[in-house]
């Protein structure tokens, strides 16, 4: 089965195309600077394309049954989606898994989720077959906040009083491996999420008991998160994220107990929990500190 796959090079992406290889799959990889491709393992055929012009799609469909897609949350998110599909439509794909996000059918009001809606339903409409996978916020987020964490022993996201089934990447990655490659998950939606709900003061905890130090928790005054966020992602997506976090202080972010059965169930076993990366976070960060290197922190997709 050769598999392209859409955003190759994110957090989730990278870790997709290692266990597909891994498996023996034959991977092809959409990408649109020759500097991305230099990260990808050895054997993976590359393809140069962009989502933003259909015409470079064809092509790098050609011989291709199987398609895992996500795309970079920005103003052309629901385009390059809708380019994508149709361009799959075309080719006859045989299986397509669309990663999504945690509540994106419903009426959130979040930018960075309602971009995505618009993609699902062109995937139900085209006839093709389709799982999706629908992530919780990512542990690895946690990785921009290394020193805070670390050095000042501070935790602070603005999930305010929110509980939120966070996931780890690598569980959504294997996930999603599962359902290119297995039978029995065409036409599902997965809410890929943690064994548990959490706090921000729960998150400060787990960190605390393997830094051997009490971790503060607090949750910054969203007015003053934006004004600091928009420094290093811009001033609208500050704000798009600043209404996510809105929706989490007063929804919360928790996956239901069918929900959580159903993720095991196409993972083949419990995911990683809270604990589990917080104690790997931890040794990665004290054996960078030891052994320095020109960067150790991953980017969160």
């Amino acid at each position: 089965m050769k598999t392209l796959v859409i955003g190759a090079t994110g957090t989730v992406g990278s870790e997709l195309v290692k266990n597909l290889r891994k498996k023996g799959v034959d991977v092809r990889a959409l990408v649109h600077t020759p500097e991305k491709a230099a990260q990808l393992p050895n054997g993976v055929e590359i393809a140069a394309g962009d989502c933003l012009k259909p015409e470079t799609l064809p092509p790098a469909l050609k011989d291709v049954e199987y398609v895992f897609m996500l795309f970079p949350i920005s103003e052309h998110e629901t385009k390059m989606g809708l380019n994508a599909v149709g361009a799959l439509k075309k080719a006859a794909i045989r299986r397509v898994v669309y990663m999504s996000v945690q509540d994106v059918e419903k009426k959130t009001g979040i930018p960075q989720f309602e971009s995505k809606a618009p993609i699902e339903k062109a995937i139900v409409d085209s006839g093709l077959s389709y799982t999706f996978l629908r992530p919780n916020h990512f542990f690895q987020n946690d990785f921009r906040m290394k020193d805070s964490i670390s050095r000042r022993f501070e935790y602070s996201v603005p999930f305010g009083n929110g509980k939120i089934s966070r996931v780890d990447t690598r569980d959504v990655a294997e996930a999603a491996v599962n359902a290119l490659t297995q039978e029995g998950h065409a036409g599902k939606a997965y809410i890929a999420a943690g064994p548990e709900a959490l706090s921000g003061h729960d998150i400060a905890l787990a960190y605390a008991g393997y830094l051997g130090k009490p971790v503060q928790y607090y949750s910054p005054k969203l007015d003053l998160w934006e004004e600091e966020a928009a420094r290093f992602m811009g001033e609208k997506m500050a704000k798009d994220v600043r209404i996510m976090y809105e929706y989490f202080q007063r929804r919360g972010f928790a996956a239901s107990d069918r929900d959580e059965k159903q993720f095991e169930t196409l993972l083949g076993h419990t995911p990683r929990t809270m604990l589990q990366f917080a104690k790997e976070a931890i040794e990665m960060w004290a054996q960078s500190t030891r052994n320095p290197q020109p960067s150790t922190t991953p980017p969160a997709q």
